[in-house]
């Protein structure tokens, strides 16, 4: 994946999962990211409490997957 510009102020960068499983982390541990599990579809039972572990390999998976 490369880097693309979008303007002069704005960079899209590829996913990087020892930078972003942090902000991952934080994102599925809040109040938000059990929100909209639930409301994609996933039962309460189906929630797992995250962990940087998980969300650096589902990062990494993510990468695989676009090669």
């Amino acid at each position: 994946m490369n880097t693309i510009k979008v303007s002069p102020d704005l960079e899209l960068v590829p996913p990087d999962p020892d930078r972003d499983a942090y902000f991952a982390l934080a994102w599925f541990d809040s109040p938000y990211g059990k929100d909209t599990l639930l409301k994609m579809g996933n039962s309460e039972s189906e929630i797992k409490k995250p962990s940087l572990e998980g969300e650096k390999k589902t990062l990494e998976e993510f990468i695989q997957l676009e090669r």
